[in-house]
């Protein structure tokens, strides 16, 4: 005898109105069910023990106190349970393997080909043996593989984690509950012409309208903000992650299916909450996907700049699950969306100075005059608004061709082959701003007492281990970046590509382009004299002051960039010691009295200024052995004086008073140096005349830009500090 839905009976029952000439009561039936059950159930208790005869009594109640309606009826489920228990013999109707084979068989026809199923088993048992340690156990043993052929074509861990974790909750049914949200899985995987061989739990479709609404009708509100934002919504940060992954893994949805799973095993109660990485791997790879993938999309889903806002893990980031509440990812996400550019810029520039080094070191100048126009060699790390590429290549020698010709708004920049340019590439600079917001976020976060108190530990380390990581991957992507080197040269500039070499380099650039630039002799630490001769001094002059040799390496962006003045002094010595040249002392290269040449002479005896002088070797040679040569007349004062001995002129010997002249002078001046008439004429002349007047007249006719004569000419002309007209015809 088999009585089913008992319980709704027995409610029915005592709902049933007696009426009789207008009198209405309430009935007993209800009572009299329950003395009927324990008549019963006595009589089969009785023939039990009969040899002749026997009874069955099959009673069924349901297991969710959900279908028990009201109060009244949990008593009459109680009561019916007391009526029973004395004879009962309790069966679950489905143990073990039988419950896929049931819910199988609820939802297909016949599956008739064998073989396919023997072959999915095999190949997922396969992966799982290759895959080893890296999965549990559970699922390289062979008895699993029977799982999954009973199983199919569903993935065990799917029927698994709904039966087991999903019967937990209130109101969801086992079996029912199972075969209603299974139908409409099945349903739009089949509407969609679904390619996987198995269904697993990652091919649930969350963006599905039905599918989501019964899933989320079992749990508590907020879950469709976790299915909206992370997983499945329209801009869900899932879909964002499946294209950052290579190409060849779009169509699989890695991240999407991760954390469709997730989700999924993030109810229940007791036990432990989530997944663990082991047990995502086994449950979302295939046998055509490689296991690598599985944990670069994991890192995508927790990183502070792609990461899922609303994933948690436990402490030691093995286990994972999902919560209503906005984790970590939010919390940065929200403090990097209220960063403003400027202060992002202002950070990476500062982060740039951290790793530059010291010492003639100038970041991100964006006036000239910040540059001081001195003799050293100086290092500019150029700000990442002028990166250097194919695209932004002009721009930005546009930008160093501006810092390397002014110096002050009158006045232009004399010493310019001493500036190295140090620039970002500019494929990097979108990734060195990204990586410094998140940077400066989690920094942010860190120093704030407010937030850091509502953070759990696990939350407290999970910041650490993210701004630990941060930091880790904005200096090596800030080195990467600033890999470009301009050196000026007569036609523009030099490039130099530092590449991958940079990483070398141990929290000093400026130190490592040095280096750099010094290996590729780009740099001189040493120059030949015979070189340098040949670098600053023409056919038509005997001499040339050391003054002007250095100088010219400092203004000349043609001729070689030299380290410091020390490799001017070797390479003078060097030639004097040689016979490259001669060197003297004099206020002019006529007063030469006494060189060096030839002679062996340390940098420390090289002085570098206007009244040192180098010489030609023929008439150094001439000069050393006291011979005369054509235009040479003797100084009118010794410039070598030795130690005890007066000149003749102050001796007592009295010389004849010049007489008073009056003399006027003009000159062609337009193919010498002014500085050469100054110091041979004029210097003189107001050494002995009472007074000097000296005026420039200047002519100049031709296609003359009004650049040239406002930016150039009238400007300079407003410096001198002395009078002036000018006129335009």
């Amino acid at each position: 005898m088999i009585l089913d839905e008992t319980l709704e009976y027995v409610v029915k029952a005592r709902g049933v109105v007696w009426r009789k000439d207008d009198l209405v009561s309430q009935t007993n039936l209800g009572g009299q069910t329950m003395a009927f059950m324990q008549e019963l159930s006595g009589a089969v208790a009785a023939l039990s023990e009969d040899e002749e005869h026997s009874a069955v009594l099959v009673v069924t109640l349901p297991s969710s106190h959900l279908e028990r309606y009201d109060e009244n009826a949990e008593k009459d489920y109680q009561t019916l349970k007391k009526i029973t228990a004395r004879i009962e013999l309790k069966h679950s109707p489905v143990e073990g393997l039988e419950i896929y084979e049931i819910i199988r068989r609820r939802l297909f026809d016949e599956i008739k080909d064998v073989d396919s199923i023997k072959e999915v088993s095999y190949e997922f048992s396969k992966m799982f043996k290759e895959l080893a340690d890296s999965i549990p156990k559970e699922f390289r043993d062979s008895k699993y593989t029977e799982k999954i052929e009973k199983a199919y074509p569903f993935h065990p861990e799917l029927i698994d984690v709904f039966h087991e974790k999903w019967g937990s909750l209130p109101g969801f049914q086992r079996t029912r509950g199972v075969l209603r949200l299974f139908a409409l899985i099945i349903s739009n995987l089949y509407r969609k012409n679904d390619p996987n061989p198995i269904i697993m739990p990652g091919n649930i479709d969350l963006s599905n309208r039905l599918v989501q609404d019964e899933l989320l009708a079992y749990l508590e509100e907020g879950f469709s903000s976790v299915i909206d934002s992370d997983i499945a919504g329209p801009n869900a940060k899932c879909t964002l992650i499946d294209r950052q992954l290579p190409s060849e893994f779009e169509k699989h949805q890695i991240a999407t299916r991760i954390a469709t799973t997730i989700f999924i095993h993030s109810v229940g109660s007791g036990g432990t909450l989530g997944i663990s990485k082991n047990r995502i791997r086994a449950t979302t790879m295939t046998p055509d996907l490689s296991s690598p993938i599985i944990n670069e999309a994991l890192e995508l889903m927790r990183s502070s700049i792609t990461g899922l806002w609303y994933l948690y893990s436990d402490e030691k980031g093995e286990n994972f699950f999902f919560k209503k509440e906005p984790g970590l990812s939010r919390i940065i996400t929200e403090k990097k969306e209220g960063l403003e550019d400027e202060d992002v810029l202002s950070f990476v520039h500062q982060s740039i100075a951290d790793i530059a080094g010291s010492g003639n070191v100038y970041i991100a100048p964006e006036n000239p005059s910040k540059i001081p126009d001195t003799d050293t060699i100086k290092y500019i790390f150029v700000s990442t608004n002028h990166p250097y590429g194919d695209v932004d290549k002009e721009d930005a020698e546009k930008f160093c061709k501006r810092m390397l010709d002014e110096y002050l708004p009158t006045t232009p920049r004399r010493r310019k082959n001493t500036m190295i340019f140090i620039l970002p590439d500019a494929q990097k600079v979108g990734g060195i701003l990204s990586m410094g917001r998140e940077f400066l976020a989690l920094k942010e976060i860190d120093k704030s007492p407010e937030i850091k108190e509502n953070l759990s530990e696990t939350q407290k380390k999970d910041l650490q281990s993210k701004l630990k990581d941060a930091k880790s991957k904005f200096l090596n992507e800030l080195l990467l970046a600033y890999s470009y080197v301009l050196i000026p040269s007569k036609d523009g500039f030099e490039e130099y590509p530092l590449g991958l070499n940079i990483l070398r380099v141990k929290g000093n650039i400026k130190e490592f382009v040095e280096k750099y630039l010094k290996e590729n002799e780009v740099l001189l630490e040493d120059i030949e004299p015979s070189i340098l001769m040949s670098r600053v001094w023409t056919e038509d002059k005997n001499n040339v002051s050391t003054n002007d040799v250095y100088e010219s390496f400092l203004r000349y962006t043609s001729l070689e960039m030299v380290a410091s003045k020390d490799v001017i002094k070797r390479s003078l010595a060097k030639g004097i010691s040689t016979g490259v040249f001669g060197y003297g002392l004099a206020d002019y290269p006529e007063q030469l009295k006494e060189i060096r040449y030839k002679q062996s002479t340390k940098p420390d005896d090289i002085e570098l200024s206007d009244t040192a002088w180098l010489i030609k070797p023929e008439i150094a040679q001439k000069i050393a052995h006291k011979v005369e040569y054509e235009g040479y007349e003797p100084p009118v004062k010794p410039l070598f004086i030795k130690e005890g001995i007066k000149p003749e002129y102050e001796v007592g010997k009295t010389t004849e008073e010049a007489p008073r002249k009056k003399v006027r002078i003009e000159i062609d001046a337009s193919n010498v140096r002014i500085v050469d008439v100054y110091k041979g004429v004029i210097k003189p002349l107001k050494e002995e005349a009472d007074s000097v007047s000296v005026r420039i007249n200047i002519v100049a006719e031709g296609k003359l830009s009004d650049q040239l004569l406002k930016m150039k000419v009238k400007e300079t002309l407003q410096q001198l500090n002395s009078e002036y007209t000018f006129e335009e015809e």
